[in-house]
């Protein structure tokens, strides 16, 4: 079997494209100009764009015309040309029939054979001139050394096994081929990767060549006032919500976790029955122009209201403790108010609240002219959505924080940029 060398093997290899998943030779080679080109393609179908500043002589004058084309291909090896130069290269066979034509160690020994031993030259000496005839005739022939130096130029067994070992054996060609890709006759490697989005891209536009063609026809007046303008796109995008204004809303909206924990703090009608008929109608001393049965004032002077009925106001106010200049280590104390200001100069390396009741508070946040500000909540916090957020860092906006505490756990929701 006739054997390929490591040397040609790996010569032959490198000739060879790496198999790729998913991937295959392309028709045409995908240059980076072309790639170029389909990436400033802005639209998914350019026919319709107006192209028409485009579409002139100067610009057509650019591009290359199929002549152009057709002299630089010209110019390029095409398969005729390499099989012609790999023809004039010489192959396994060839160094095979060269070295068949020299003499191996069989043909040395048969051609000692045919020379003369002690005994037939002596007999012979008996017959032949003295010795300086004897010594002309015997500088004529090859001694011991010239025989030894022609030899060792011969391959031994030990030289021809070390040789084959060399050699790739079909295994090893196969298993080397399976891992490349098979040439077809008219394509090539692409320079780029031509991706489904690209090729995807491509197919939707509806021209031949979109960047070349005369859309003139198409940039009328008439096509023109069939297209929205700005001012149109600008009042319908003005009639929708933005993701602000939902996030907004949805932050004034109760989730079902506010919505259970709030009536968790309510009594219900069997709680109200049982505790109403343990009290008799009496009249907090704190309040002015009493009325029997029903707790009604002007105004509370001090202490704290507790009541089993319903409390009826006009409204509520809330306090608002002197805003808070944010440290390093802050902490609100909220046995101090409802409703809370910190004004951030810095980002707080701890944030924290203390002396909480049961009850609802709120917590703005103020950006400095500065901004990218931020802080790190309480991790037992619980926050809507789960996740903690980020305060808005953009200078001088400010984002409120709800806080209610259940007596245990404390949930958090946050409204943003305002």
């Amino acid at each position: 079997m006739l054997k390929a060398n490591a040397s040609d093997v790996t010569s032959s290899l490198v000739t060879k494209v790496d198999k790729v998943t998913g991937k295959d030779l392309s028709t045409n080679d995908y240059t980076t100009a072309e790639k170029t080109k389909l990436s400033a393609i802005s639209g998914t179908n350019t026919g319709d764009q107006d192209l028409s500043n485009y579409a002139t002589t100067t610009n057509l004058a650019l591009k290359a015309n199929t002549s152009d084309v057709t002299t630089s291909l010209a110019l390029k090896a095409n398969s005729s040309d390499l099989t012609s130069g790999l023809l004039l290269k010489a192959n396994v066979s060839d160094v095979t029939t060269s070295l068949a034509l020299k003499a191996n160690s069989s043909d040395l020994t048969s051609g000692l054979l045919l020379k003369a031993n002690v005994s037939d030259v002596t007999t012979s000496l008996a017959l032949k001139a003295n010795s300086s005839d004897l010594t002309s005739g015997l500088l004529l022939k090859a001694n011991v050394s010239d025989v030894t130096t022609s030899l060792a130029l011969k391959a031994n067994s030990s030289d021809l096994t070390s040789g084959l070992l060399l050699k790739a054996n079909a295994s090893d060609v196969t298993s080397s081929l399976v891992t490349k890709v098979d040439k077809v006759t008219g394509k090539d490697l692409s320079t780029n990767d031509y991706t489904t989005a690209e090729k995807t891209k491509l197919s939707a536009i509806s021209g031949t060549n979109t960047g070349d063609q005369d859309l003139s026809n198409y940039a009328t007046t008439t096509n023109l006032a069939l297209k929205a303008n700005t001012s149109d796109v600008t009042s319908s995008l003005l009639l929708k919500a933005n993701a602000s204004d939902v996030t907004t809303s949805l932050a004034l909206k109760a989730n079902s976790s506010d919505l259970t924990s709030g009536l968790l703090l309510k009594a219900n009608a069997s709680d109200v029955t049982t505790s109403l008929a343990l009290k008799a109608n009496l009249i907090s001393p704190t309040l002015v122009t009493p009325t029997l049965g029903v707790a009604t004032a002007t105004s509370i002077l001090s202490g704290t209201i507790t009541s089993t009925a319903d409390i009826i106001a006009k409204r509520y106010k809330l306090t608002m403790p002197t805003a808070i200049t944010a440290t390093a280590n802050t902490t609100i104390d909220l046995s101090t108010g409802n409703m809370f200001t910190i004004n951030l100069g810095i980002t707080p390396s701890n944030f924290d609240v203390s002396n909480a009741g049961v009850g609802t508070y709120l917590i703005k946040f103020v950006q400095d002219a500065t901004g990218s500000r931020d802080v790190i909540f309480p991790a037992a916090w619980k926050w809507s959505g789960g996740i903690a957020p980020n305060l808005t860092n953009t200078a001088g906006k400010l984002d409120i924080v709800t806080l209610i505490y259940d007596g245990s756990t404390y949930y958090a929701t946050i409204v943003s940029n305002f």
